[in-house]
């Protein structure tokens, strides 16, 4: 049986955005409350505003190398549009829920999870993605 091409384009999604600052806004109130010299206090926070930053550069900006603007898959073979280009990859395992979607891929020697939100693509694309996974075999030959 012959699946169908499918196409996926991935948008920066609002939700791990706020998910994002709300976490680095609570571990920065947290210090607070711990017993810290000001010299202490002022190089953990510079700390947690970098990671807060790189954090969102990393996982909602579209120009981070690792970033993947799209996801294809035709005959058996799924494919990673980055930025850098395509990569093929295997999808290893889903996990599907109502409104979201956590892809685990191993490609070109590394693993690579990629986490949908539904904001983070069409909602008429989220739910074919969700379906096919459900009902069809895009396991690379295993039985999902």
């Amino acid at each position: 049986m012959k699946t169908p091409a499918f196409t996926l384009s991935i948008t920066p999604s609002k939700w791990i955005a706020s998910y994002l600052i709300v976490l680095h806004l609570l571990l920065l109130l947290s210090l607070h409350y711990l017993a810290l010299s000001g010299v202490s206090m002022v190089l953990i926070s510079v700390a947690m505003v970098a990671h807060g930053l790189y954090s969102l550069w990393r996982y909602c900006s579209q120009r981070h190398p690792a970033w993947i603007n799209g996801l294809e898959y035709s005959h058996q073979l799924w494919l990673l549009h980055r930025v850098r280009g395509p990569e093929r990859a295997q999808l290893k395992s889903a996990t599907v829920w109502r409104r979201m979607v956590v892809l685990n891929f191993r490609g070109e020697g590394r693993c690579c999870s990629l986490v949908l939100l539904a904001d983070s693509t069409s909602p008429q694309q989220l739910r074919r993605l969700r379906v096919m996974l459900k009902h069809r075999p895009v396991y690379n030959g295993l039985i999902p």
